[in-house]
């Protein structure tokens, strides 16, 4: 009997081999047999009066960390800006450093109730609240936004060593602030954002072992709201939760397996993998048109050969 830390091999079956070969040396997309599905890993929830909400302008707040990786808040958060802004023509402020607990604002990390995540505890005081003490980052944010060309990356214009809760790449120079102070763009209603993405990281886990043998797999698991600036409703809520496991356990993973690059993934691979799929459930994304399939039959859609 062996003895020791349990090791996973990558594939574990001649079968999931088989099917990655076939894969990388027909480059074609996975054969998915009808009424079958990988596990998305994602919980979503979209409030349903959500066309009456105005969500033009969209700002993050750095996710509360619950994890012992010190850089997982606003490591993910800043995943979710990057894909979010390419998949929506709605203007997303880069993720603003925030202290959920001088906010006040209370996000809870536990058991589901009847398929549903548990909501934060926001009044429309603490929206005030918050967006008070973030008013100068917005501010800064929003100026910044409109003198870069979308969708390329934020402008770098100055710093300033007197306001550390801004990020260096929004910073403005004192003209441009002056100019911000006049001229910075309000929606409607005297706001500066129609929503506040906050978000909670309950695990961060990265593997434990090398891309092609592992002790440990990569393990992610955290909960992204949407907020309305107008009353703090929570108009979009999701939840992920993966670890990754051997091909063979699941061969329908084939297509993450091999945009993962064929190896066990580390916790920001598998956390990117799975942020498109968390986006999708977001408000007004748009999502890429899938090619129709070459074949299709009742039982098997696989390509033509």
């Amino acid at each position: 009997m062996p003895t020791g830390p349990r090791s996973w091999c990558l594939f574990g079956s001649i079968t999931a081999l088989t099917a990655a070969i076939a894969l990388a040396s027909g480059c074609s997309p996975p054969v998915r047999v009808s009424g079958f599905a990988p596990p998305t890993n994602v919980l979503a929830f979209t409030h349903p009066k959500l066309a009456d909400y105005p969500l033009q302008r969209i700002a993050i707040l750095h996710f509360n960390n619950r994890t012992p990786t010190p850089e997982a808040g606003e490591t993910i958060s800043e995943f979710f800006y990057e894909e979010l802004r390419h998949r929506t023509v709605k203007i997303i402020l880069p993720p603003l450093p925030a202290d959920y607990t001088q906010l006040n604002l209370e996000i809870p990390l536990g058991h589901r109730v009847g398929g549903r995540l548990p909501p934060p505890k926001v009044t429309p005081q603490a929206i005030e609240r918050i967006l008070r003490q973030l008013e100068p980052a917005i501010r800064e944010a929003l100026v910044a936004d409109s003198l870069s060309e979308p969708p390329g990356p934020q402008v770098a214009v100055g710093s300033d060593p007197g306001a550390p809760s801004i990020p260096s790449h929004i910073r403005l120079s004192e003209a441009e602030k002056a100019e911000a102070v006049s001229s910075a763009r309000r929606p409607s209603g005297g706001r500066l954002v129609d929503g506040l993405v906050v978000g909670v990281i309950g695990r961060y886990r990265n593997r434990q072992g090398s891309p092609l043998t592992v002790r440990q797999p990569a393990s992610v698991a955290y909960d992204i709201y949407l907020l309305s600036t107008i009353d703090g409703a929570v108009l979009w809520q999701a939840s992920f939760d993966e670890t990754q496991v051997p091909l063979f356990e699941n061969i329908m993973t084939i297509d993450r397996f091999v945009q993962g690059g064929g190896v066990w993934q580390t916790h920001d691979m598998l956390t990117r993998i799975g942020m498109a799929r968390v986006l999708a459930t977001f408000p007004g994304v748009i999502l890429p048109t899938p090619p129709p399939p070459e074949k299709v039959s009742s039982e098997v859609e696989s390509p033509a050969e």
